[in-house]
């Protein structure tokens, strides 16, 4: 694949094509993200819902007393669909195809612009690219936030409310908690597009043998771990953070659905239930600093696997299609 060896091929640079060049780059970028991470979150969404139940509860999805500790991601999400059908693991779909388009669109677009066109460009300079990345997830993660915490209040399980979780969001602070998503962003796309990158690089060479896909399918498995694992603390005090400040409407089945509805299965009755009534943070410094005061430096890990199953998967399809669709749009 042409220009598989790093994430954006800079092409040549001419006075004549450098800004229609750069500016088509940017739109095509902006397109290649919304088109390829709302499509493989049709993949990842039933570990997100997952994953942000486990975050949630006060016990991280493991019993510490009475019944049956959560053995892993895949045992949680039986259970769930156990209680609540296979349906629970899809509820915030629409929110999550919608975060992901918008998401992704602006930050693979401000990437570009931050660190390729602005290396062609006399005007401007290019930023390092793990800083460039930090950027542009920041201002990302900050402008699809409400978003993000729409589908984190659809993920905690079925309420009695008829409207959807983006419009409750919308009504109520939407924006409230968005400075710990950015920063989580951040973090998670100056380490994944940086790494990616070089990675990406360096397997074109080492592993010449083999097919370019495959160059990117292990950067990517690659770069979306190390960012997993180092940013998974963020995530936490993220997840808490918006689900404290998302409109609170009655569990549907209330009864049913909170520790006494578990009881029955013999497991874990905090996989699935709302934020402790006891929880509030003023602040994501806030949060991490009674978080693990109450349940200890684990609990910022909290997850982890579900969200390792996840963010990988994701990642690699998302960087599959963008590769393998970017050398037909610059030919369009």
């Amino acid at each position: 694949m042409a220009g598989s060896s790093a994430l954006y091929s800079l092409g040549t640079r001419g006075p004549d094509n450098l800004y229609p060049r750069r500016d088509n780059r940017v739109r095509r970028e902006a397109l290649l993200g919304a088109a390829a991470a709302s499509t493989a979150s049709l993949v990842s969404n039933p570990f997100d819902t997952v994953r942000a139940r486990m975050q949630l509860s006060d016990s991280g999805g493991l019993c510490s007393r009475g019944g049956a500790s959560i053995r892993s991601p895949l045992h949680a999400m039986e259970l769930v669909v156990r209680k609540e059908g296979a349906v629970a693991l899809w509820r915030s779909l629409p929110e999550a195809v919608v975060y992901n388009a918008v998401l992704n669109s602006v930050r693979f677009s401000l990437y570009s612009a931050l660190t390729v066109s602005a290396a062609q460009s006399s005007h401007m300079e290019a930023l390092p690219k793990p800083v460039g990345g930090f950027v542009a997830g920041c201002i990302a993660g900050a402008i699809a936030s409400p978003i993000a915490k729409a589908r984190t209040a659809a993920q905690r399980g079925p309420t009695d409310s008829r409207s959807s979780a983006l419009v409750d969001t919308i009504r109520h602070r939407p924006f409230s908690g968005a400075s710990s998503w950015a920063l989580r962003n951040g973090g998670h796309t100056g380490i994944i597009f940086s790494t990616y990158e070089g990675l990406n690089r360096g397997f074109s060479t080492s592993l010449s043998g083999l097919p370019p896909i495959s160059h990117s399918l292990l950067a990517s498995l690659c770069a979306a771990t190390i960012s997993c694992v180092l940013m998974n603390p963020l995530d936490v005090i993220s997840t808490r953070v918006f689900a404290q400040s998302s409109p609170q409407p009655a569990l549907a089945g209330a009864r049913s659905f909170g520790p006494a509805g578990f009881a029955p299965l013999g497991c874990c009755t905090g996989l699935c239930m709302p934020m402790p009534a006891t929880a509030h943070y003023s602040s994501p410094v806030d949060c991490a600093v009674k978080l693990v005061a109450s349940e200890g430096v684990a609990a910022l890990w909290k997850g982890l696997g579900a969200n390792l199953a996840r963010i990988v998967p994701h990642t690699a399809v998302t960087f599959a299609i963008v590769e393998s669709l970017r050398p037909r749009l610059a030919r369009s």
